[in-house]
């Protein structure tokens, strides 16, 4: 009993290993003289379905008058590359490295419906989010960005997507 049980811990830490070593993550503080200043070398995913699903965008001039934080994100899997978002982004968790207190995300850096339209600006997609299915692909060993927004971040802080990213903000 003792041996299976060594057995299946080293099987379980084997599969961990694994699994972390497939995303190559980099989580940093963003902050732009300006929100509007949304950065053209974003990798956002574009590949994406949505059922029942009602969102508005919102201004980067509104962000600007609030004293929120933006959170780089860059990940890179190697098999898994759908993610989904819930309603009002509650599978998105910011963890205050004090405190504790999970918060989730204000808004994300997203394009417009008119995405293969070249000339489409990213533009933030709101906590307002309402979807019974938001599913997001892209292609695997391609560097994926976000930009999320939160009331607070700092160094230290915990960011995780359900369990498919979990990324520590440097």
């Amino acid at each position: 009993m003792k041996t299976s049980c060594i057995i299946l811990f080293a099987l379980f830490l084997t599969i961990v290993t694994h699994a972390q070593s497939e995303s190559v993550v980099k989580c940093n503080i963003w902050k732009p003289a300006s929100a509007c200043d949304l950065p053209k070398s974003l990798n956002v995913p574009t590949q994406w379905s949505c059922r029942n699903c009602f969102w508005t965008y919102k201004e980067c001039e509104k962000i600007n008058k609030k004293s929120w934080t933006g959170v780089w994100l860059t990940f890179n899997k190697e098999t898994d590359s759908t993610f989904y978002f819930k309603s009002h982004y509650k599978n998105i968790s910011l963890t205050n490295k004090k405190t504790n207190k999970i918060i989730h995300p204000k808004a994300i850096a997203w394009y417009p419906i008119c995405m293969s339209n070249p000339n489409c600006d990213l533009e933030f997609m709101p906590k307002s989010l309402r979807t019974k299915e938001f599913i997001v692909n892209f292609k695997p060993k391609t560097n994926v960005d976000l930009i999320l927004i939160f009331d607070s971040a700092e160094p230290g802080d915990k960011l995780i997507i359900d369990n498919f990213i979990e990324a520590e903000i440097q």
